[in-house]
């Protein structure tokens, strides 16, 4: 039996949807989804379609690039997370820290909804 009653775990739960909407949102506006494997996102340049022979604007190109990979890097990372939360919230795992198997306190779910560790093991 879960450690959380099942108002907590709804408002948790509710909390993720809203997190993984905006992550979905914040991707979409510097990277598109890959139709073959959606959860990996490629990042997009502001590219004009012409080949510039000005080094500066290649390298501005190559900047953006770089910067957005980062970012999409990371929010990938989140919207697994949150994803994995929303998918255990109704099962046995969610709230239980995956390194020492405790349970992980409401107080830090809801201010992490997808922790997976409890504070002990968070990083």
């Amino acid at each position: 039996m879960n450690h959380l009653d099942k108002e907590v775990l709804k408002t948790l739960e509710e909390k993720l949807t809203v997190e993984r909407e905006q992550l979905i949102k914040d991707l979409s506006s510097i990277a598109k989804q890959d139709p073959e494997n959606p959860a990996n996102w490629q990042p997009l340049t502001n590219d004009n379609t012409q080949t510039s022979a000005d080094p500066n604007e290649r390298g501005d190109r190559m900047e953006e690039y770089e910067a957005n990979t980062a970012v999409v890097n990371d929010l990938e990372v989140r919207l697994l997370h949150v994803n994995t939360a929303i998918k255990n919230i109704g099962t046995e795992s969610y709230g239980i820290c995956s390194e020492c198997g405790k349970e992980i306190p409401e107080e830090r779910l809801m201010v992490n909804p997808a922790a997976s560790t409890c504070v002990e093991h968070s990083s």
